[in-house]
């Protein structure tokens, strides 16, 4: 998150301006959340770094160039996966980790495996949430993957075959 620090400035004189003896013990309380975004705001910006998030999407080239976006993608979206904002709530989690999938597959969108990556960890959280009994949830999770699925069979997986049969087990099986 850009500028903070800044923020949390503005933060402690507004609790301060609002009454200076509590807005203190508040701004203090706060200090240990303050400080753990702060780390990892820097640890996620370490992990973005050289990521190129705006490219035209190719068929794979296996140029080293390439293989480096690949590797520093993967390397954050396995970031995303170990849940560095501690989130309680799978769901999050899981909508997080989506994100960093949609963007990967916005640049690209000609590599399989990161179709079938992204739609099986999808499938995945379905079936936790409906362990849990969250139907509302899996549901939305089935509808994201759905949609996942026919980009890549519309879009750039048209002549996928193993795309196809995972979409086609996908709607028989949710």
């Amino acid at each position: 998150m850009a500028n903070i620090d800044q923020v949390w400035k503005e933060y402690c004189a507004f609790e301060q301006g609002v009454n200076k003896a509590s807005g203190e013990k508040i701004a203090s309380d706060r200090l240990r959340d303050y400080n753990n975004v702060k780390k990892i705001s820097k640890e996620l910006e370490t992990m973005i770094k050289g990521i190129i998030r705006i490219s035209i999407p190719i068929p794979p080239q296996n140029t080293p160039a390439e293989k480096r976006q690949l590797d520093l993608w993967n390397k954050y979206i396995n970031w995303e996966k170990c849940n560095p904002l501690n989130c309680e709530d799978c769901y999050v989690l899981s909508q997080r980790v989506i994100y960093a999938y949609e963007q990967l597959l916005q640049n690209f969108s000609f590599h399989t495996y990161i179709w079938l990556s992204a739609t099986q960890y999808i499938e995945q959280f379905y079936r936790k949430l409906l362990s849990e009994g969250d139907q509302t949830r899996a549901t939305e999770l089935s509808r994201t993957c759905r949609d996942i699925y026919r980009r890549g069979v519309n879009g750039p997986m048209h002549d996928n075959l193993i795309i196809h049969l995972c979409y086609a087990d996908f709607e028989e099986t949710f």
